[in-house]
């Protein structure tokens, strides 16, 4: 009997919210050829349409400037001509890095590698990239703490046989995805599993995906899901391990998630929605509202910030971890009416973003209509 009237409530507050999209308080960063910028939703209006909301991070870059990834309060950016990575740090706390040693060459992979491709962090501080004209996976490591990764065994190579890799993604189990210009097999899947820090032998370097359109860029959310952006075809793909067997080689493991975005060129993930950058100088969010396992719906992808064009990377904020009760929103100690409202208005993008550990009820690494029914079970009980 008490069901009907909870629901509705939660639904009431959904839709009376009017707020544009939710608040993006932490700073996101872009990288374009040249320059990395640092967007700040300084009125908490949920874009960055407004004044100063997107400003220079570091300048005089070069303008071979690709991937970006972040670490803690650092951004590493990789660049070419000649392959490198640099390291982007804001010593003096003054909310950028134009000031003098903060940026600086981290890695040279001039004696590995022509050309790089490709930037993620594993684990403590592990940078992995691949070198696309080889086939090869490089692992750069600062293992003495000085600063850099200059020194003996600091850059290393530990995969091979991959096929014009253009992307990479870390899971959250340390297994790693490649997307490669190969449509036989655009998703590659490394697990070390000797435990040896490499992915050389047997079973180690397998197909997660096979016979599709390859995408550019890959984004690992959960440890089975994943979204790869698909440029030739203005979309982004979505494999899903939904058999748990470690490929998305199965029926309907691989599907469309966003589409009509003009030439995606970077992805990130920020609580529980997407970030993507397209051609035409847009970044959107996107976010599944209705639990159907896409942003394919109205309202679902939304812009947010514009004039960004070329932009070859985006670094989000890492997810909020911790112990929580998943349900307990207002963070009380209890699942109760109270916790109704700031669900409500994290369904529906209203807000800060929301705290995965306290809204995602089945934990998914998503937030969308699935999470409601479990969120109303759990209330009632």
């Amino acid at each position: 009997m008490r069901r009907q009237p909870i629901v509705a409530a939660i639904f009431w507050h959904a839709v009376a919210s009017s707020a544009p999209a939710f608040a993006l308080e932490a700073s996101v960063f872009v990288a374009r050829p040249g320059v990395v910028q640092v967007l700040r939703d300084l009125n908490g209006d949920g874009d960055f349409f407004d004044f100063a909301e997107i400003r220079p991070y570091a300048e005089s870059l070069p303008s071979s400037a690709a991937a970006l990834v972040r670490e803690n309060d650092q951004l590493f950016l990789l660049a070419n001509s000649p392959p490198r990575i640099l390291l982007l740090a804001d010593h003096n706390d003054d909310g950028d890095a134009l000031d003098f040693a903060e940026v600086v060459e981290y890695a040279s992979l001039i004696a590995q590698a022509p050309t790089i491709v490709g930037l993620a962090i594993r684990g403590d501080a592990e940078i992995l990239t691949t070198d696309p004209v080889n086939g090869v996976m490089l692992r750069v490591h600062d293992l003495n703490e000085d600063g850099d990764a200059f020194d003996t065994d600091e850059v290393i190579a530990i995969a091979g046989g991959l096929t014009a890799p253009t992307a990479l993604a870390v899971r959250p189990d340390g297994r790693v995805l490649v997307a490669q210009n190969s449509a036989p097999v655009p998703v590659r899947i490394l697990h070390d599993r000797e435990g040896d820090g490499d992915f050389f032998d047997f079973a180690e370097n397998l197909s997660y995906a096979e016979n599709l359109v390859p995408g550019r860029h890959i984004l690992s959310r959960t440890d089975h899901l994943a979204f790869v952006t698909r440029p030739m075809l203005d979309e982004i793909g979505l494999l899903d391990d939904r058999t748990g067997d470690g490929d998305a080689l199965d029926f309907a493991e691989f599907g469309l998630y966003a589409e009509n975005l003009a030439a995606p060129t970077a992805i990130a993930s920020l609580e529980g929605d997407l970030l993507v950058a397209t051609s035409d100088g847009l970044i959107y969010r996107l976010r599944d509202v209705n639990g159907d396992g896409d942003a394919l719906d109205f309202g679902e992808a939304v812009s947010v910030a514009e004039g960004l064009t070329n932009v070859t990377g985006i670094a989000a904020p890492p997810p909020v971890n911790g112990e929580c009760l998943a349900g307990d929103v207002n963070a009380d100690g209890a699942i109760d009416i109270a916790d109704i409202p700031g669900l409500s208005a994290a369904l529906v993008g209203n807000g800060p973003p929301p705290n995965l550990c306290r809204t995602d009820m089945n934990g998914d690494g998503l937030l969308n209509g699935r999470d409601l029914p479990l969120f109303v079970a759990t209330l009632l009980n």
